[in-house]
């Protein structure tokens, strides 16, 4: 969608899913308490920026966090970035 002279095709499908995702963050509960112990997924994502991470269980969102990295955590990433490559 950002890349210059590259049609973007909205198919009924993206529509669908968009739409499904507008109700899912717009609606409460946002997130909703756990039920029992199993079933939990963790997601994480690691940008240049910061650190995200979401708790799930059975495709519900049970707790987030997100978190702005201090310069030099973003120094060290690099660095173990660079190891790994």
């Amino acid at each position: 969608m950002t890349i210059k002279d590259v049609k973007c095709e909205w198919s009924k499908e993206c529509e669908v899913s968009f739409q499904d995702l507008k109700r899912r963050l717009t609606t409460f509960p946002i997130l909703t308490l756990p039920l029992g112990t199993k079933g939990f997924m963790v997601y994480n994502d690691v940008s240049k920026t910061g650190l995200d991470c979401v708790l799930m269980q059975h495709m519900k969102v049970i707790d987030y966090a997100l978190r702005k990295m201090k310069p030099y955590e973003v120094t060290i990433m690099f660095m173990i970035w660079s190891w790994l490559l």
